[in-house]
């Protein structure tokens, strides 16, 4: 399911950032850094927290 749709993410790159990143990024801003984006509009935000 696409959790962003201005950076075309889905809840499986997400998932897949949180459990396999070195840092376990645990807010959005640092799930977006370790998928090297950032938010735009920030709709989905609450869906990636």
């Amino acid at each position: 399911m696409i959790v962003c749709s201005c950076n075309v993410l889905t809840d499986h790159d997400v998932r897949n950032v949180v459990t396999q990143a070195k840092d376990f990024p645990r807010t959005a801003g640092q799930v977006y850094g370790c998928l090297g984006c950032s938010a735009e509009c920030g709709r989905c935000a609450r869906t990636i927290k």
